[in-house]
């Protein structure tokens, strides 16, 4: 870094190199990033701008189902299917003839080191972001100024599967064989986002201050998609898009999405301790309907600082600041959402396959399963909320608080669709939700001495939120269905938390007895889903310390989040397998249901006696053949984590002056050290999820990795 008072640079560089925690590289991340930044001018016109270059490189390991139709297994599905009495590491030779495919120990999994050693994910990206920005003054109250910001990716994604055949007549010649895949996926992005502005400002009087500012914006993001992947490998162990006598399936994809923007921002203020500001924005989106693309959102806000205009004494009340505020904010919807888009066309082969265009020269396209919605219309959410902050002691006690009453009419969300209509989704405005909460932070320093300091900071949040009224188009009576998975519903319902989970359950007689087959003494299923709570949590609180002695100090960061369920198929395939603690009841000899009844001809009920016996002991903690069974997969999300703890020595400013540095540090530190969940989730940690981002990826997780433990050591220079 250098400069002048005409001038400055700045040249920055980082390294960051992580190795995972799985044998191999299967898991390791790269990354390298140079950052340059400059500004140049005077107090009439100056001008500055940023640029950063950053290279990733990252093998990842794969999670979710898996399939035998090329992918193959997924590693932490074979992981979970290992008796718990057997050493995981005992079956590294996955070539020895006990741990080859042929003989492990069961045909529902492959040896681990084999998925590790066969499979591969690896992902390779560079990207550029920078910005510029002129600003001219005109005169003192009278400023221009332009801002331009891009952010350019191009990734690679390739990953592969190796072949998997099973020996005929082997004891594991029962399990389907695996064919092989090879994919080659690439992605283009960019992100403009430009701003004009005009800044006008003066005192009014000697009591008022003013603060104009119009201004203008342009936002454009766009990308492009190129996938390719082969299946049916000829030459095992050989990933090439070349290794297969089946033709390539490809597909690509550019999406282009621009939004055109006008705002003002009106500053008022009184004697430095009452504000208010008014501001108006309304865009333009090419997502939305020509005739519903444009929307409005204005907003208000007034503070005021009481310590100032009342004097206040500081050593008692430091900072006094009370505030309210009324806003909106618009959002629009993902690109071509309005019309359904066309696809390369495949037809069923009549359990032959499928056939897929081109056939002798000839190309065929299909409308794809997302029905389009040309009635969109913008999503709007109004906010009002009131707070304080107020600091006590010379600052030695704070606190912000705040409450909010949020309301977001024709939320845009994917939904899922009947498939006997010809589609499997669409993109809705589902209706009105309605979110009301509070939020606070506390700011304590209960210990100030010459060398020992302690600070705490704590933060609560509690939100309730309620589905108002639903869009009649796409509800089917008073629900809409976000997400399902094995049987699972997540629902937005009118008069309920937005995300309901709804799981098949057993049958109860009026009694809550569970209702049983006769036959067999295994659960029968209720006709109605069953109501198991929403995925949202009842309150989240944190709490961080720090204790300072001298140049060392120790911290630690707790959090603690309160209720919420999720569904996990992690559950679900430990309670298959018999890895589950409670699949040993009764020492897995024949048992009846503790309480449970059968129904009699005329509708009445009766203790019952069938045992389940050791045929059906499998069967009944499988799942698959007893739905009933599904609702035990659904978990409570509460958890209490330790964070983070960090030492870190601070070096002295004699040592670090003559080494000619401004600062240096030495820290220590784990994070995720601790995880503490209720006794019936013993699977996986509640805020693991392979279903994705957004409100449909909280219906819960899918196989995912387990959270890691961190320790590291971090050197801080500053020159």
């Amino acid at each position: 870094a250098g400069g002048n008072e005409f001038a400055s640079f700045r040249l920055s560089y980082s390294n960051a190199q992580e190795d995972g925690v799985v044998p191999t590289d299967a898991d390791s991340y790269k990354r390298n990033t140079v950052g340059l930044k400059g500004e140049l001018g005077d107090e009439k016109f100056n001008v500055g701008a940023s640029v950063e270059f950053m290279n990733k490189e990252q093998k990842a390991i794969a999670t979710g189902q898996g399939d035998d139709a090329g992918a193959g297994k997924v590693l932490f599905q074979e992981l979970i299917q290992f008796p718990r009495d057997i050493s995981i590491v005992d079956h590294s030779d996955w070539e020895n003839k006990f741990n080859n495919l042929d003989n492990f120990y069961t045909p529902y999994a492959q040896n681990p080191y084999f998925t590790l050693n066969n499979q591969g994910n690896e992902f390779s990206e560079n990207r550029v972001r920078g910005n510029v920005n002129a600003n001219y003054n005109f005169t003192e109250k009278l400023t221009a100024s332009f801002r331009l910001g891009g952010d350019f990716s191009n990734s690679n994604i390739f990953d592969y599967g190796n072949v998997a055949n099973i020996t005929p007549g082997a004891p594991n010649s029962s399990a389907n064989d695996v064919v092989g895949r090879v994919s080659e996926n690439n992605f283009s992005r960019r992100q403009l986002n430009g701003d004009l502005l005009l800044t006008y400002n003066t005192p009014i009087g000697s009591n008022f201050s003013l603060d104009v500012t119009l201004g203008s914006n342009f936002n454009e993001r766009y990308t492009k998609y190129v996938a390719t992947y082969v299946t049916d490998l000829t030459i095992p162990g050989f990933y090439q898009l070349s290794n297969s006598t089946v033709n390539p399936t490809s597909a690509s994809a550019i999406t282009l999405r621009r939004l055109l923007g006008v705002y003002s921002i009106v500053n008022l203020g009184y004697n430095d301790w009452l504000y208010a500001t008014l501001q108006a924005r309304n865009d333009w989106s090419s997502t939305l309907p020509q005739e519903n693309n444009s929307f409005f959102y204005p907003a208000f806000t007034v503070s005021a600082i009481l310590s100032d205009a009342l004097n206040m004494p500081s050593q008692t009340i430091s900072f006094l600041k009370l505030r309210a505020s009324i806003a909106q904010v618009g959002n629009d919807a993902p690109p071509y959402r309005i019309t359904p888009i066309y696809t390369a066309a495949q037809a069923a082969a009549g359990g032959f396959g499928s056939i897929v265009f081109p056939i002798g020269g000839t190309n065929a396209f299909e409308l794809g399963d997302r029905i389009g919605n040309d009635q969109l219309q913008p999503e709007i959410t109004t906010e009002y909320e009131v707070g304080a902050d107020v600091r006590l002691f010379r600052n030695r006690v704070g606190f912000d608080i705040a409450y909010y009453n949020r309301t977001t009419t024709d939320q845009i969300i994917n939904v899922e669709k009947d498939p006997t209509s010809g589609f499997t989704s669409q993109t809705v405005n589902i209706g009105e939700i309605q979110n009301k909460g509070i939020e606070l932070m506390v700011n304590l320093t209960p210990v100030k001495k010459s060398k020992f300091r302690w600070d705490i900071n704590y933060n609560f949040n509690k939100n309730n939120n309620e589905v108002l009224a639903l869009n009649q188009d796409a509800a089917s009576g008073n629900s809409i269905v976000l997400n399902t998975a094995y049987g699972i519903e997540l629902r937005a319902e009118v008069g309920q938390p937005l995300g309901t989970l709804y799981a098949p359950s057993a049958q109860l007689d009026p009694d809550g007895n569970i209702v049983v087959n006769p036959a067999n003494g295994l659960p029968q299923q209720a006709d109605d889903k069953k109501l198991m709570g929403n995925v949202n949590p009842d309150f989240q609180m944190g709490l961080g310390n720090t204790l300072s002695y001298g140049d060392f100090a120790l911290s630690f960061d707790v959090d603690y989040r309160k209720g919420g369920v999720f569904w996990s198929y992690t559950a679900r395939l430990n309670y298959f397998v018999g890895n589950a603690w409670n699949t040993q009841y009764n020492d897995r000899e024949p048992y009846i249901i503790p309480n449970s009844v059968v129904e009699n001809a005329d509708g009445t009920f009766s203790e019952n006696t069938t045992e389940i016996d050791r045929s059906n002991i499998f069967t009944y903690w499988g799942g698959s053949s007893v739905p009933a069974r599904e609702e035990n997969h659904v978990l409570d999300k509460t958890f209490f984590k330790l964070r983070n703890l960090s030492l870190t020595y601070n070096v002295p400013a004699k040592l670090t002056d003559r080494l000619n540095m401004n600062r240096a540090s030495l820290t220590v530190f784990g994070r995720n050290l601790v995880l503490w969940t209720p006794e019936e989730n013993h699977f996986v940690d509640p805020e693991g999820s392979t279903f994705g981002v957004g409100l449909a990826g909280k219906i819960g997780e899918f196989s995912s990795a387990p959270t890691n433990a961190v320790y590291g050591l971090t050197l801080k220079l500053s020159l």
